[in-house]
């Protein structure tokens, strides 16, 4: 008998402490079809996939993905950057919050990221129905399209075949992302020339609006994750649409910068040097050149020119005197000495700065200055060990010359900052932590995404040894540099992101422009002097590679983003703005059929703790069953 009680007290127990393992103030639902695609024998067939979010509160940003049947690592990676983007977009902090994602389908379907879209904006709506909104989404739309971390939907395969799949079940608009519009199908051939039959498989073009109409299904595209949430919810997220523009002291004082090093450039290049470097004297003349004749169109374009042109110089200067020593050795230990000897002062004035929220950006900027000037020095070193010592660009004198410089430009991004609230250590730490690991999860999609296609590419290298540094900086307690090497990490993983996957880039250089003048918007907002954000603006706006561009948008807005989250405390349990909503006409009437609804499973969790109470109360019960029969079996 005493046995049989305590096997029933462990039936009670474990299933007590599992319902309580999940416990939420709030958690709302939203359910959608999604199509994708399966191979058959036939070749590839659209499907409908069941896709379900919750998103839970209060959390602590836990992203949990299930799949059935199991799908690829990049679906997975997919709901991470989701939760990002959505909790970001809507200008909340994902930490506060827990997200469920399932996806279910009767057939095997091909895995990927194309339900990205949807489960951001699925999640969108149920953050704002846990805020007090009520949106919900229409039950006529439905949508594929990649989310990618700076917010815009990236493309997808079989367009055609998921197209048609929604048209059967009756959706009546399918949102598509930017460009495909226009799809291509696989065809085969079969042609009969004389004894001959000829089989060969075509491409052909689909034109998916004049498709859609015969099937009475609307097709739209989206750029955005706005457009997106726009369609799907007939709810337009309204942003204020800054016109941003650098303040005339940051001009005046990135104006100065420019004036002063084109002026000890002057000094430098006055002298004659050694015929042998004449290539690095012409290449400093051209970048001095460029510096002049963008100082009042373009000052921080113009200052780091500027910068660039004074360190070939100070390049020539170093390897003409070392050219002309009796004692090259000495010269170059010299050399390193007194290089060493600058970056300690700039150690110490960035150690003894006390930046203020408002400032932060720049005494970031100052702290990957200095770190690139160490990285540079080391190089100085490896080149030197290996008898590297006048090569241009990588070798011994060009390093040192460049890591002085280097340095002495973090002490001008320490002009920026002004009095004011000081950012606390757990403040900083956390929003480290959160950048370190939005820069994690980033590159994990874009390494699956690359890894599915079978290509490499450098950039991603990039992205990965920016967060290499980042991760090692936050362990050794550097909570200023890792933010800024995870912003890094970030923009060259989305850039990658975009230059693989991305049809249209033009038009998503045009988005991003946009995203970096709201996020700089919304920090001038709140009185926050983005003055990192602004240089790379211009910076952007005066670069002719698209690629440059798009990365130096992208670290635009990630540092104003960042500021802005910073200048929140990263308080995770406390309001957070929410942003306002109009509701647009709807483009069709919704009809009835298989529901697609935003639910409360508030009622799960009152069950849950009627459960717990009436397991208690069994447990109390059995106890006393157990203290009664010993007694009694005493007694006897």
């Amino acid at each position: 008998m005493r046995r049989l009680c305590l096997v029933l007290i462990l039936l009670i127990i474990f299933p007590a402490v599992n319902v309580n393992a999940f416990k939420y103030d709030v958690v709302r639902e939203v359910n959608l079809d999604v199509p994708a695609v399966s191979q058959t024998s036939e070749g590839l067939v659209g499907v409908l996939s069941r896709l379900n979010v919750a998103v839970a509160y209060p959390g602590s940003g836990r992203v949990y993905f299930s799949a059935t049947p199991l799908t690829e690592l990049d679906t997975q990676a997919t709901a991470r950057v989701a939760a990002l983007v959505s909790s970001s977009v809507i200008g909340d902090e994902y930490l506060r919050y827990d997200f469920f994602v399932s996806l279910e389908s009767e057939s095997l379907i091909i895995g990927g990221p194309s339900a990205g879209a949807a489960i951001a904006a699925a999640m969108m709506v149920a953050i704002l129905n846990i805020k007090g909104l009520n949106v919900n989404v229409r039950n006529d739309v439905t949508l594929t399209g990649m989310i990618n971390p700076d917010g815009t939907i990236g493309p997808v395969g079989g367009v055609y075949a998921k197209m048609k799949a929604a048209a059967e079940k009756g959706y009546r608009i399918f949102i598509v992302p930017y460009g495909q519009s226009i799809d291509y199908v696989e065809k085969t051939v079969v042609e009969q020339r004389g004894p001959l039959r000829i089989i060969r498989t075509v491409r052909e073009k689909v034109d998916l609006v004049g498709e859609g109409e015969k099937l009475g299904v609307r097709v739209v595209e989206a750029l955005t994750i706005y457009d997106v949430f726009k369609y799907l919810t007939g709810y337009e997220l309204k942003a204020k649409g800054y016109a941003v523009f650098m303040p005339k002291d940051v001009r005046e004082r990135l104006k100065s910068w420019s004036i002063s090093l084109l002026k000890e450039y002057d000094g430098l290049a006055s002298y004659k040097y050694d015929s042998r470097l004449s290539n690095a004297v012409s290449e400093a003349s051209k970048l001095a050149s460029e510096a002049r004749s963008m100082i009042d169109t373009s000052p921080y374009v113009s200052a780091s020119r500027a910068f660039s042109a004074l360190c070939m110089m100070y390049y020539v200067k170093y390897a003409d005197e070392y050219l002309k020593s009796s004692s090259k050795g000495k010269y170059i230990n010299d050399l390193v000495d007194s290089v060493n000897r600058t970056l300690i002062e700039v150690e110490s004035a960035l150690n003894s700065t006390s930046p203020s929220i408002k400032c932060i950006e720049a005494y970031i900027g100052a702290k990957i200055r200095y770190a690139e000037a160490l990285e540079m020095l080391n190089n100085a070193l490896n080149a030197m060990n290996r008898g590297a010592i006048l090569n241009m660009y990588d070798g011994c004198i060009y390093y040192l010359a460049y890591s002085r410089q280097r340095a002495i430009s973090a002490i001008s991004w320490l002009e920026f900052n002004v009095a004011g609230v000081s950012v606390n250590l757990n403040t900083l730490m956390k929003s480290s932590s959160i950048l370190l690991y939005e820069a994690q999860s980033i590159l994990g999609y874009v390494s699956s995404l690359y890894s599915d296609i079978g290509q490499s590419s450098p950039i991603v290298d990039e992205a990965s040894e920016m967060y290499g540094k980042a991760k090692k900086a936050f362990i050794s307690r550097d909570y200023y540099l890792t933010i800024g090497y995870s912003i890094e990490s970030i923009a060259y993983s989305t850039v990658a992101i975009h230059l693989a996957f991305t049809s249209n880039i033009e038009a998503v250089i045009d988005a991003s422009s946009s995203i970096a003048s709201n996020a700089i918007g919304n920090a001038i907002d709140v009185g926050l002097d983005p003055v990192l954000s602004l240089s790379y603006l211009e910076l952007a706006q005066s670069e002719a590679s698209n690629t440059n561009k798009l990365y130096y948008y992208i670290l635009s807005a990630t540092y104003s983003k960042t500021a802005l989250t910073i200048s929140r405390a990263v308080n995770t349990t406390s309001p957070i703005p929410i942003t306002t909503y109009t509701e647009e006409p709807k483009t069709s009437t919704p009809y009835s059929k298989t529901p697609t609804t935003t639910s409360n499973i508030l009622g799960q969790e009152i069950i849950q703790q009627v459960v717990t109470i009436a397991a208690i109360i069994l447990l109390i019960l059995s106890i006393a069953v157990v203290y009664l029969y010993s007694r009694s079996k005493n007694t006897n």
